[in-house]
C-alpha cells in the first residue's frame, strides 16, 4: 500500500495555503488534473497514475493513495 502513496508536507513548496479549503475529494480532483495537465504538455510520467484518495494528516500534510 505503501508504494501507491503519495506525501505532500506542509513544508512542501506545492503545498499552498488554497489547499487547506479545499475538501478531500477537491483535492483528489485537483491532482487529477494535475496529471492530465502534464500529459497535455507531454511531460512523461513513470506510470499511467489515477488518485483514489487523499487524508489530511493531523500536521497539516495531504497523503494521497493512487491506483498503482
Amino acid at each position: 500500500m505503501r508504494t501507491r502513496q503519495i506525501l505532500i508536507d506542509r513544508r512542501s513548496p506545492v503545498h499552498t495555503n488554497s489547499l487547506r479549503k479545499l475538501t478531500e475529494a477537491q483535492l483528489v480532483k485537483k491532482a487529477s488534473l494535475a496529471i492530465e495537465l502534464m500529459e497535455k504538455e507531454n511531460i512523461q510520467l513513470p506510470i499511467e497514475i489515477m488518485f483514489i484518495s487523499a487524508r489530511r494528516l493531523p500536521h497539516g500534510g495531504i497523503l494521497y493513495e493512487a491506483d498503482s
